[in-house]
C-alpha cells in the first residue's frame, strides 16, 4: 500500500540539509550573518515552508526558508533547498 504524507509547513521547526552531521542547519528563530561586501547583514529565519506544489509536479523535495533582516521590518525568500537530502523536524 503506497501514502504520501504531507507535512503541514506551519508546524516545521527545522531543516538541517545534506548529510546529518555535516549538513547545515535551518531552524526558525536562528540568527545568521550574510557578509554582503564587507558589509555584515544579520538575518533571522522565519519560517519554512515545503513547496508541495513542486512535490507534486515534479517528485523532487523543495523546501523555502524565509527570513528577514534584524529590524524585522519585511520578511523575503533567503535560500531554495532542492533534491539535496534534508532532515526536517516538525513540532509536535
Amino acid at each position: 500500500m503506497e501514502s504520501t504524507y504531507f507535512i503541514d509547513s506551519a508546524n516545521i521547526r527545522e531543516v538541517i540539509a545534506g548529510d546529518p552531521k555535516n549538513g547545515i542547519r535551518y531552524f526558525i528563530g536562528g540568527e545568521y550573518t550574510v557578509d554582503k561586501k564587507n558589509n555584515p547583514v544579520r538575518l533571522i529565519i522565519t519560517g519554512i515552508v515545503l513547496d508541495e506544489n513542486y512535490i507534486s509536479n515534479y517528485g523532487i523535495t523543495r523546501a523555502l526558508i524565509f527570513a528577514s533582516k534584524d529590524d524585522g521590518k519585511e520578511e523575503f525568500l533567503w535560500k531554495i533547498l532542492e533534491g539535496i537530502p534534508m532532515i526536517i523536524t516538525c513540532n509536535i
